[in-house]
């Protein structure tokens, strides 16, 4: 079965409060990883970290890189709240000095954006 990557950063990571969605989905861990461009992060609130699709300015993103199947992309993109939370787009991500180009990742959607979202804290690390 065809497989695809994903780059988690928040509540998805080992030891938040929502990795028990993705462990469900049966993905199997890469490795630790970080973003090669820098992103803006910010908090929606209670705990809830995002990053806007907007390569350049903020932070290099530290997180996780899973694969997993295909087939739970829909499932994934649900509970995601795409595409009216988040919006899944691409990153590129490292560790030591290995690339992986066209990740899967969720960035804040666009649609969210028209409403002036108000951006409670912008990160300088985001570790909960």
């Amino acid at each position: 079965m065809e497989e695809e990557l994903y780059f988690v950063y928040g509540t998805l990571k080992k030891g938040m409060k929502n990795h028990g969605v993705l462990e469900r989905l049966k993905p199997t861990f890469i490795y630790p990883v970080e973003t090669i461009e820098k992103y803006p992060m910010f908090d929606l609130g209670n705990g809830f970290p995002y990053i806007q699709d907007t390569k350049g300015t903020g932070l290099i993103i530290q997180g996780e890189l899973y694969s997993m199947k295909v087939k739970h992309r829909d499932t994934l993109d649900y509970f995601e709240g795409v595409p009216s939370l988040y919006k899944r787009g691409k990153v590129n991500v490292e560790i030591e000095n290995k690339i992986y180009k066209d990740v899967n990742c969720y960035f804040i959607s666009d649609e969210l954006d028209k409403y002036e979202l108000q951006q409670v804290q912008f990160f300088d690390e985001w570790t909960e």
